[in-house]
């Protein structure tokens, strides 16, 4: 049966090209899959966020103790190698434990410059995430018609995640409003070029939303998120599980303290 559509203009039947309804099906495709897309990126950030928030935490509450730990084991690995030159596995493990050392200073000072942010109340948060919503799915790189339109919104999808981040409403607001103001924010004509980037458009976005599941199942896979689950549960039953790793710190940097001054004093 013949199936392309027939409108009515100004009293003439208007048949539909099969590219224009192919062009039709798709546009509406993509409006479907953006709202997916938007929401995998706000669930993406979402996690993202959550272990930032709780690494920063971690450090505050335990980095500079692992640090004065790892310190102290490197200087103990050292006066190890130092009394027993003629062993080359003292070296290797004075060496190896300086590395540590260096990697949790490193670590240390990096978390130091990244304070988490501030705290929004629930109603920040729900305008926050309605705003974030309605910029990532006009600006979402992914939509782009071309190499340039698409370097454009990285660029403010990237602002506009540190915004959502910084839990800054009215930064996302701007930032919405300056792609408005963009040229890049008008498409282009022409049935054919239309759809073809229709359809890499699609293409794009499917591709993103399978990138994002699998970071999302790598962000929960990762120790720093298991321990952040095992603390919020903890805290649910009443434990403070942080404080009890910091205690637990605090006792091997002791032990570590007693074998440094018996080794200081010549005694390995």
């Amino acid at each position: 049966m013949y199936s392309t559509d027939r409108t009515m203009t100004n009293g003439l039947m208007v048949v539909e090209t099969p590219e224009e309804i192919e062009l039709k099906a798709k546009q509406a495709e993509i409006e479907a899959l953006s709202k997916i897309l938007v929401e995998k990126e706000l669930e993406h950030e979402e996690i993202k966020n959550r272990l930032a928030a709780f690494q920063s935490l971690y450090y505050l509450k335990i980095g500079s103790k692992y640090l004065e730990l790892d310190q102290l084991h490197a200087r103990i690995a050292e006066l190890k190698a130092r009394h027993y030159p003629e062993n080359p596995t003292f070296a290797r493990q004075a060496e190896k434990a300086q590395r540590q050392a260096q990697d949790t200073r490193r670590e240390y000072q990096r978390a130091e410059k990244q304070p988490p942010p501030q705290p929004a109340s629930p109603d920040q948060r729900k305008k926050i995430k309605k705003l974030y919503r309605q910029a990532a799915a006009i600006i979402h790189p992914d939509k782009a018609l071309d190499d340039q339109s698409k370097q454009i919104r990285t660029q403010l999808m990237a602002e506009l995640n540190d915004a959502y981040k910084n839990n800054d409403p009215e930064r996302i607001q701007d930032i919405l409003n300056q792609w408005k103001a963009c040229p890049e924010s008008i498409s282009g004509n022409g049935i054919a070029a239309r759809l073809i980037r229709c359809i890499r458009t699609l293409f794009n976005m499917k591709k993103r939303i399978a990138w994002i599941d699998d970071d999302i199942a790598a962000l929960q896979r990762a120790d720093i998120n298991d321990l952040r689950v095992k603390v919020e549960q903890a805290a649910a039953k009443g434990k403070d599980l942080l404080a009890e790793i910091a205690a637990a710190v605090e006792t091997k940097i002791k032990h570590a303290r007693v074998q440094l001054t018996q080794l200081e004093k010549g005694n390995p």
